[in-house]
């Protein structure tokens, strides 16, 4: 009863720079895969400001990582119960573009 390879992989998607490892092995050519490592690269993109916007306004900065943090729980959970379930705001900014 061991975890599938493709959801394996998927929710690397969500564990900070592990998402390059999914999107650099090729596996982004599974819809699967795919659809994960774009919102995780978005949460990357998200904790990357949130680290940068907590140098100005430690409050703010906080705040938009803490969010980043429930998002990739949340993709993290769907992904190993193989769903694709969009994160609010996530989802939308992900599928602006393709990998």
């Amino acid at each position: 009863t061991g975890l599938d390879s493709n959801v394996l992989l998927a929710s690397m998607s969500y564990i900070g720079v592990l998402v390059l490892i999914p999107i650099f092995s090729g596996a982004t050519k599974h819809s699967f895969i795919n659809f994960h490592a774009k919102q995780g690269l978005v949460i990357l993109a998200g904790e990357i400001i949130a680290i940068i916007a907590s140098i100005w306004i430690s409050s703010l900065g906080g705040l938009l990582f803490v969010l980043m943090l429930i998002a990739s729980i949340v993709g993290l959970f769907t992904s190993l119960h193989g769903e694709k379930r969009y994160i609010p705001g996530i989802g939308t900014i992900a599928e602006l573009f393709s990998i």
